[in-house]
């Protein structure tokens, strides 16, 4: 390790036990407990109070029933000075709301399940509680459909009238992909998009728009000389303003300006203007302005009528002697269904129709013309945090100002998938994962398991073997349900190898990284008998066979069976995706607790790819769980390395290693 990390990984592994035991200090004021355990949107929580002299009439919808009740404050105040509080159950304390006052935390009602504090006191007793005990609490609180947010898009053609709430933020990011082999009449890569909206108040809401096509081309089947690309980037801001709200329509204005480039021609290649090998690129300026109306007939049946126009340039081009026709002004009428069976689920059907003498297609024969936009989706809500969007459409642009545009040279379909990202919004209810649980949801050393770290937790991973293999990861949970893989990486040294995976993957010198995911769907602590996820990475390899760079795709589902509370079995089946060529693999393992703080870890890959099992590999590990945030794992493998593409490689030794895992 270099020197001059060692000293602060020592003081880090120094001071890390001082924040843990301040985390579970007792906390006498139950407003303040909840501020330290950074729940964004409840701030205080109360019991029905142990008599109606407690009762407050200032505290709206506080009902005078005997049976118990939650309140939540959602007001986002961190402020340490509290006034008029009142004692309502055994020592837990909350603050009154003063609807005149901005500052005051404002408390609703949510309607659940009796809750029980255990152990019980003596009425005017004081009973302190932890960190933890609110956590406990809060996540024994169901989701109700209220918690989510109404959807902002039908489609990208399609605004909703709804905003979000102020102060919240939405994060999407998804890709638009031409369906089939792409061998018709063009050879189209796929459209991606980054949108983030921002909830000013209740009724403004702020966007901002990144919007790019990858080279759009003709295939070689049609009969011209040269072929034509296009491509394009489209970004830009927005805003929302909802002008009518009440119980059932919604009425908004939304508009947006953007810029948008054009880059057509090139080497071997023409625009699509006068079909020739000039090279054409452009910069303009575009807009546009929609008036969605939004009908809410039931809480499942949800109807939008979005009229409204594009502004794009009617020609294009670098000058006099190179313009010609381009898509144009477009005004359109636009609409569709948001049906939602259950508050996790919903069904979309959209249509935009272009009215004017405008166009938003352009064909194989560089023609214009005026098509109607599809979108056929389906929205799965996995909690108010995360959602995962998939679509049939034949729109490809991705702002409001190209929505209407079709996939350049034909008028095909293509697949869109997107995750929307909303930090502020409730998580999926979970009870605290134990000792065993948090060790097991770092996962195994190549054999992943089903679990992940809480919401907010921080996973830092750096490894080393005794032949000089490198290796890092960088994770961090978005929910107690979705855990991201912001970076992880390798590197090999003193391979000798000679099989053509290990020659594109284990080269010596060559590195490895990788994005991804893993997102749990089943789990025991929410009545499933054991736990199950899946996770996806795409990564990169550099300094390979060829020199060159060679990108993968990498798919894995794990299911984890506590079969005793010191027994953990695991199944991990995975795939991997190179250009053409797939590689399967089976991986088994166990985590058995020998000791306490220390636990066994066999592992075995098996490759499946093409009957061949000569790349099967094997890891035995042994872990120690140093503290709540360090461990540390020392193993024997003769997989080729920990992360990705190295689970399906062999090696001809064994490689002697270890690795420190932190949390955060």
């Amino acid at each position: 390790m270099n020197s001059k990390i060692l000293p602060g990984f020592i003081f880090l592994c120094a001071i890390l036990p001082i924040f843990e035991k301040a985390h579970s200090k007792p906390i006498p004021d139950f407003c303040f407990s909840l501020i330290e355990s950074d729940k964004l949107l409840y701030h205080g929580l109360a019991l029905k109070p142990m008599s109606e002299n407690n009762l407050n009439s200032k505290v709206e919808g506080f009902p005078k029933k005997e049976n118990r009740i939650l309140l939540l404050a959602d007001g986002k105040e961190k402020e340490k000075e509290y006034s008029d509080q009142k004692q309502i159950f055994t020592g837990l304390n909350y603050t009154l709301s003063d609807p005149s006052s901005e500052s005051t935390l404002k408390w609703k009602r949510i309607e659940i399940d009796p809750i029980n504090l255990e152990p019980q006191t003596n009425y005017g007793s004081t009973n302190f509680m932890t960190v933890d005990d609110v956590d406990d609490l809060i996540n024994k609180i169901p989701l109700l459909r209220s918690d989510y947010s109404e959807l902002l898009r039908l489609s990208h053609a399609v605004p909703t009238a709804a905003t979000i709430p102020t102060g919240q933020l939405q994060i999407a990011y998804g890709t638009v992909t031409p369906l089939g082999k792409q061998n018709s009449k063009s050879k189209g890569n796929q459209s991606s998009y980054i949108n983030l909206d921002i909830g000013i108040s209740d009724d403004l809401m702020l966007s901002a728009y990144f919007s790019k096509l990858k080279e759009q081309s003709i295939s070689s089947s049609v009969n011209l000389e040269f072929l034509p690309t296009l491509s394009w980037k489209s970004f830009g801001v927005g805003a929302r303003w909802r002008i009518i709200h009440n119980d059932n329509v919604d009425i908004s204005i939304n508009s947006s300006l953007e810029g948008l480039d054009i880059n057509s021609g090139k080497d071997h290649t023409t625009n699509i203007f006068k079909n020739n090998q000039r090279h054409m690129f452009t910069k303009n300026i575009v807009g546009s302005l929609a008036l969605p109306a939004t009908w809410s007939v039931t809480d499942a049946w949800h109807f939008t009528l979005s009229p409204g126009i594009t502004f794009l340039p009617t020609s294009q081009g670098n000058g006099n002697d190179d313009q010609n026709t381009f898509y144009g002004t477009n005004p359109y009428l636009s609409g569709g269904i948001l049906w939602q069976p259950t508050q996790h689920l919903g069904i979309i059907g959209s249509i935009a129709q272009p009215i004017g003498s405008g166009a938003n297609s352009l064909n194989e024969k560089l023609s214009f013309s005026s098509v109607p936009v599809f979108t056929l989706g389906l929205n799965l809500d996995l909690n108010p945090r995360i959602s995962l969007r998939g679509q049939l459409t034949n729109g490809f642009g991705a702002t409001p100002a190209t929505a209407l545009l079709t996939l350049p040279f034909e008028n095909s379909f293509g697949y869109g998938t997107s995750i929307v990202f909303t930090p502020d919004g409730l998580d999926t209810p979970q009870q605290p994962l134990t000792n065993r649980q948090l060790s097991l949801s770092q996962g195994g050393i190549t054999v992943n398991t089903a679990l992940v770290p809480p919401d907010n937790d921080v996973g830092f991973m750096l490894g080393n073997d005794l032949n000089g293999n490198i290796s890092g990861a960088l994770h961090y949970s978005v929910s107690n349900i979705l855990q991201l893989d912001l970076f992880s990486s390798s590197r090999s040294s003193n391979e000798n190898q000679k099989m053509p995976e290990s020659l594109y993957f284990l080269k010596n010198g060559s590195s490895n990284w990788n994005i991804g995911g893993k997102l749990v769907a089943l789990s025991p602590l929410r009545g499933s008998p054991f736990w199950g996820s899946g996770r996806l990475s795409i990564g990169r390899t550099k300094g390979n066979l060829n020199g060159s760079g060679r990108k993968y795709a990498f798919a894995e589902i794990m299911k984890t069976w506590e079969a005793s509370p010191k027994i953990a079995l695991n199944i991990n089946p995975k795939l991997a995706i190179v250009g053409l060529d797939h590689h399967y693999g089976l991986g088994f393992s166990a985590n058995i607790q020998v000791a306490p703080k220390w636990e066994l870890i066999p592992e075995a890959n098996l490759t499946l790819a093409k009957n061949n099992t000569s790349q099967s590999n094997a890891t035995i590990g042994m872990r120690w769980s140093a503290s709540p945030s360090l461990s540390i794992d020392i193993y024997g493998s003769t997989a080729g390395s920990l992360i990705d593409m190295g689970q399906f490689i062999s090696t001809d030794q064994v490689r002697w290693g270890g690795r420190m895992l932190f949390r955060f």
